[in-house]
């Protein structure tokens, strides 16, 4: 037993030593193979033509892409369809027709032929390339967005155009600050380019990365020594569209090269990955008008700002939808409730240029958590209320005692004021928690004038001075209750969109 023991340990032992061997090994023999690859590109950028986007994908189309959703059964990308089965048109990805198509729009026929009885996306970009080899136009109906009906006659356009692939993996958001119109967002963004057999950065690479029948090598390089190369770096052709600030000396930024050759089967990719991760800081539109019970959307834009959407565009990669579901499933934010993450590609004018460039925008969902202001801000506001309007209780002769409640609870609304200022920027409308301040300051006046006007008429006047008094104890904090929830009511209907889903009830 004790002899098996032993012949064990030292086979263990020997396994392990073994394995960091031929790791270190392997470790050693990829970075030769990397720094020979390097020193190759610097010495003969030109050579390999470093400066150019990779070679781009033929299209004939109208300057648009259906709309797909990856089909977790399939495993495949599949088309997206509406309620009547008809298809969607994805992105838009060419200038020429940039008025005419929306994503969004449904496409409900082409050369006369319904859409919802096209069995997949094959058969209608199938329809586009014979028009194209006949030069033919074609005929397309669709519904646009505002659901009315256009028909074309269009030529099917020829271009060619590379994608710079985005994966956004959000790993928080610290702080979403109202007031300065900013949320800050720590995150890593990978922008990918794939290289084709064609391109100059792939012939190298086979070059120097192949060995044997299969190979699978990565090389990393950090900012400053990729740079060198001169390679057309993936992080130049985009920005975000709406940052405010950032710390260059917190972001880690390094460039991937994965190289996997299949000899046998001749399947082979490159992939150059500009991977950078760090604290930004973005601007946001907050829609203020239902706070506190307000819903927002954060969003994180990045803008092509280089190149036409036929020339090179920004497309969603294969782990967006899975980074922005594994966010919104295990994401915390203090204060907000997330409600949904989507990540939608459109066209938008360069700010130098006159036509059109590619901006994929990251929309977070939130949702505020009202515990805080229910408990903390509008309960006591009521409370405070009922304690002004119960002087209707106290004798009219009682003066002093009856001025001296109103004038306190009056001081206190007042505090409660300078409390929600301090959170809201300077706006020019009245949010939901301003109108009830507003009204609670007029309700909290009006105690004050009955108090002197019931104390003049008990002496003058003493029936009248009774019934008003009775008015008050009946209609007073109720009609400052029902007040209050027909300004919420009101409002709501008002911005119905950036009001918080548990009060969608309320809306007509």
């Amino acid at each position: 037993m004790k002899k098996n023991f032993k012949s064990l340990l030292n086979t263990l032992v020997k396994i392990c030593f073994i394995f960091l061997i031929s790791k270190n090994l392997y470790a050693n023999e990829t970075d030769d193979l990397c720094k020979n690859l390097k020193s190759d590109l610097l010495a003969n950028g030109s050579k390999y033509l470093l400066s150019y986007l990779p070679t781009g994908m033929n299209y004939n189309d109208l300057g648009f892409d259906l709309k797909l959703f990856w089909d977790e059964n399939k495993n495949n990308w599949v088309v997206t369809r509406d309620e009547n089965n008809f298809l969607i048109i994805g992105d838009v990805l060419h200038n020429e027709n940039l008025d005419k198509f929306e994503s969004g729009n449904v496409v409900l026929e082409l050369n006369n032929i319904k859409t919802s009885e096209m069995k997949d996306g094959a058969e209608f970009y199938q329809i586009l390339l014979d028009s194209y080899d006949q030069e033919q136009e074609v005929e397309i109906v669709i519904k646009d967005n505002n659901k009315e009906i256009k028909k074309y006659k269009l030529p099917v356009l020829d271009y060619v155009a590379s994608a710079t692939i985005l994966d956004t993996e959000i790993k928080s958001i610290s702080n979403i600050d109202v007031k300065k119109n900013e949320f800050e967002v720590f995150l890593r963004r990978n922008l990918k380019y794939n290289y084709t057999k064609v391109d100059g950065l792939y012939k190298a690479a086979k070059k120097h990365l192949t060995k044997e029948n299969v190979v699978l090598t990565e090389c990393q390089e950090t900012e400053a020594d990729w740079k060198k190369v001169r390679n057309f770096d993936p992080d130049f052709v985009v920005d975000y569209y709406n940052i405010v600030d950032f710390d260059k000396t917190k972001i880690d930024k390094k460039y991937i090269l994965e190289f996997n050759e299949n000899v046998l089967n001749d399947k082979s990719k490159l992939i150059l990955t500009a991977q950078e991760t760090g604290l930004y800081k973005f601007s946001n539109d907050f829609n203020l008008r239902s706070f506190p019970f307000d819903k927002q959307i954060l969003k994180i834009s990045v803008f092509n700002s280089q190149h036409p959407l036929e020339t090179n565009y920004i497309a969603r990669g294969l782990y967006q939808k899975r980074n922005t579901e594994f966010f919104k499933n295990n994401a915390k934010i203090p204060g907000w409730k997330i409600t949904g993450v989507e990540t939608k590609s459109s066209p938008l004018i360069r700010p130098t240029y006159f036509e059109a460039g590619s901006i994929m925008t990251t929309s977070i969902f939130v949702e505020r958590e009202i515990g805080y202001y229910i408990f903390k801000v509008i309960f006591p506001i009521i409370l405070i209320l009922m304690v002004c309007w119960s002087v209707s209780w106290i004798n009219p002769k009682e003066l002093e005692s009856r001025l001296t409640i109103t004038i306190v609870c009056l001081l206190s609304l007042i505090a409660y004021n300078f409390v929600i200022d301090s959170e809201l920027p300077k706006l020019n409308y009245l949010t939901v928690l301003d109108w009830i301040i507003l009204i609670s300051y007029i309700y909290a006046t009006i105690p004050n004038f009955l108090s002197i006007a019931t104390f003049r008429l008990n002496t003058s006047n003493p029936k009248l001075c009774l019934k008003v008094e009775n008015y008050s104890k009946k209609y007073g904090a109720l009609s400052y209750i029902v007040l209050v929830l027909l300004i919420i009511m009101i409002n709501i209907n008002i911005s119905p969109i950036n009001t918080g889903s548990f009060l969608n009830w309320l809306t007509f």
